[in-house]
C-alpha cells in the first residue's frame, strides 16, 4: 500500500532517467575468513505471507503490518483514543503540514483530513522501545484486515523499518528483526538498493534490451504494478510480453482497487528470469513489486544501515501461473468468505458472495491463512478442488 508524503518529483524523474546500478557482491567474491558478527536478535516471529508482527503498546500487544510503502506509522482508527491522543493540526511543525498536503497512492493522490493526526506514544518491537516518532496517523484499516486475515491494527512505516535488520524465511515461515546488520556472508547474493526520505526501497531488473529498471519495494502489498504509460507501451511494441488474464480487487488507502491483472514476461532480477510475473496497474506512475516478488526467494534480507538486499535463491522462475479461476474472497467475522465477485462470474462455479469457506479439499483454514485459500481457488486445477462451504444455514459441498 502507498501512504507516501508529497515527493520532489523532478529529483525523482532525474533518478529514474540516469539509473543507479545495484552494487553487487557474490559469494563467491567473499572473504572466507571473515568471521560474520553476532546478532542483536530483537523479535523472531512466526509469519504467513505479509510482514505481520507483535507491537506492544501500553502492555497490551497489537497486530501491526510492516509496509515500506507508507512513510509513517499508522493507527487503526478503531483503537487510536485508546492508544493516544489527538494531535491538532495547528500544532503540527511546518513541514509535517507541506509532506501531507497531498499523499500519494496506489490509486492516485488524495487529501488527508486533518483531524487524522496522532501523538505518538512509546512502543515496543520485541525487546526494543520506541520513543522518538513525531506524527502517527489514524486510517479505517478494515480493508486491510480482510485482505490479510488478521485484525490488523497499525502499520509500521518506512522510518521504523530503516531503524532495523529484516530477515525472512520463506521455507520455515519465520521473520527474524535485529538491531544490528547480520552478516552477508550467509546469503548467496547480496545486492545494494536505492533510497530517500519518504519513498520506498528500489532495487533493479533488466527487461530485454532495457537495463537498471527501478522498482519500488512495497512490503504492504501483495501484488506488483506497472505505471499506465509503462502498460500501453508494452502493449503497443510488446504485446508478446504483456497478458491480460483477469480484473482484479485490492485494498488501497482511497478504498478498494480495481484494475486489470497482467502476466508480464522476460523480466529478469539479478540475471535470473522471472518467467511469468503478475502486475496490475499503478495509478501512481510507479514500478514497485509487492510480497508475491519476494515469496519467490527461499530466505531474503533488507539490511538498511547497508542499503542492502540479500537472498538465497537459485531459480525464481515461475511459469503458467495463469488462474484457473478468478473468486475474490475476503476476512470478516473471523471467517473466510466469498465476496467482490459478480454474481454471474461466480455462478458458473456454484458459488454465491457470502458462502462461508468451512473447508477446501477436506481441510480447515485459519482465517490468517487466507492467502493458502486464495492460491488453492486460483491454482487447483479444475475437477481437483473440492469445497464445503455454508450458505446461511445450509452446508453445501462443491467440486470446481
Amino acid at each position: 500500500m502507498y501512504i507516501l508524503a508529497k515527493k520532489n518529483k523532478t529529483v525523482l524523474l532525474i533518478l529514474s532517467l540516469i539509473g543507479i546500478s545495484a552494487c553487487h557482491q557474490s559469494i563467491s567474491d567473499k572473504n572466507n575468513n571473515a568471521h560474520p558478527a553476532s546478532q542483536e536478535i530483537i523479535l523472531d516471529v512466526g509469519i504467513n505471507k505479509n510482514l505481520i508482527i507483535p507491537v506492544t503498546i501500553k502492555n497490551k500487544k497489537y497486530n501491526f503490518l510492516v509496509d515500506t510503502g507508507s512513510s509513517v506509522n499508522i493507527i487503526n482508527e478503531r483503537i487510536a483514543s485508546e492508544i493516544s491522543q489527538p494531535y491538532p493540526y495547528s500544532e503540527l511543525p511546518a513541514n509535517y503540514k507541506r509532506n501531507f498536503e497531498l499523499i500519494s497512492s496506489a490509486s492516485g493522490p488524495f487529501t488527508l483530513n486533518r483531524n487524522r493526526f496522532l501523538k505518538p506514544t512509546h512502543y515496543s518491537i520485541g525487546t526494543h522501545e520506541i520513543q522518538d516518532d513525531e506524527v502517527w496517523i489514524s486510517m479505517d484499516l478494515s480493508l486491510l484486515a480482510e485482505a490479510t486475515g488478521v485484525d490488523i491494527d497499525g502499520i509500521i512505516g518506512i522510518p521504523v523499518f530503516r531503524r532495523y535488520s529484516w530477515q525472512v524465511n520463506n521455507a520455515t515461515h519465520r521473520l527474524t528483526i535485529t538491531k544490528n546488520a547480520p552478516s552477508s556472508f550467509s546469503y548467496h547474493e547480496c545486492l545494494g538498493y536505492s533510497d530517500h526520505q519518504n519513498s520506498m526501497p528500489e532495487i533493479f531488473f533488466n527487461y530485454n534490451h532495457i537495463s537498471d529498471m527501478g522498482f519500488l519495494i512495497d512490503t504492504g502489498s501483495d501484488l506488483s504494478t506497472l505505471p499506465q504509460d509503462a502498460i500501453n507501451y508494452l502493449k503497443n511494441n510488446h504485446k508478446e510480453d504483456l497478458q491480460a488474464i483477469d480484473d482484479s480487487i485490492s485494498a488501497g488507502a482511497n478504498g478498494l482497487l480495481h484494475n486489470t491483472k497482467f502476466i508480464f514476461h522476460n523480466l529478469t532480477f539479478d540475471s535470473l528470469p522471472l518467467g511469468e510475473f503478475i502486475v496490475s496497474e499503478n495509478k501512481n506512475q510507479q514500478f514497485s513489486v509487492g510480497m508475491d516478488f519476494l515469496s519467490r526467494f527461499e530466505q531474503y534480507a533488507f539490511i538498511p544501515t547497508r542499503m542492502m538486499f540479500c537472498y538465497n535463491a537459485t531459480n525464481l522462475e515461475k511459469k503458467n501461473i495463469k488462474p484457473v479461476r478468478a473468486i475474490s474472497i475476503r476476512y470478516i467475522n473471523q471467517q473466510i468468505e466469498v465476496f467482490y465477485n459478480s454474481d454471474d462470474d461466480i455462478a458458473s462455479e456454484g458459488l454465491m458472495n457470502k458462502d462461508i469457506i468451512l473447508k477446501a479439499n477436506d481441510k480447515y483454514y485459519p482465517p490468517e491463512k487466507i492467502d493458502n485459500v486464495r492460491d488453492l481457488l486460483s491454482n487447483t486445477p479444475r475437477g481437483e478442488l473440492k469445497l464445503t462451504i455454508q450458505r446461511n444455514s445450509e452446508k453445501i459441498e462443491l467440486s470446481l
